[in-house]
C-alpha cells in the first residue's frame, strides 16, 4: 500500500500554509531543507515528479490527522535566522 504525505510551511504565528499531498514515493532534498525557500522548491520538485498538483488535496479526510505521514517546516522567529527553520514530522497538535 502507497504511503500517503502532506507538506505544510508554518511560521512563527503557527498559521500552517499547505503545499500540497503525494501518494507515491517522497524522499527528496525536502528532509535537507534548511529554509523556507529551499524547502518550498524541493516540495515543488517532488510534486511534479510524482505528477501531482500544487495545493491539491487528494484525500477523502478532511485534514491530515490520518495521513501517513505529515512534514511540516517550522520557520524560526529570530531576526538573525529569518527565513530559516527546522522540518518536523508527524506533527498533529497544530490541528
Amino acid at each position: 500500500m502507497a504511503t500517503r504525505a502532506d507538506f505544510y510551511i508554518q511560521d512563527h504565528k503557527e498559521n500552517l500554509e499547505f503545499l500540497g499531498s503525494t501518494v507515491n514515493d517522497y524522499e527528496g532534498d525536502f528532509e535537507k531543507a534548511k529554509t523556507v525557500e529551499q524547502y518550498r522548491a524541493s516540495v515543488i520538485e517532488l510534486l511534479e515528479e510524482n505528477e501531482s498538483e500544487l495545493g491539491k488535496w487528494y484525500w477523502p479526510w478532511k485534514n491530515s490527522v490520518i495521513s501517513d505521514e505529515v512534514f511540516i517546516f517550522r520557520n524560526t522567529p529570530k531576526l538573525f535566522s529569518k527565513g530559516k527553520g527546522v522540518l518536523l514530522t508527524k506533527v498533529y497538535k497544530v490541528w
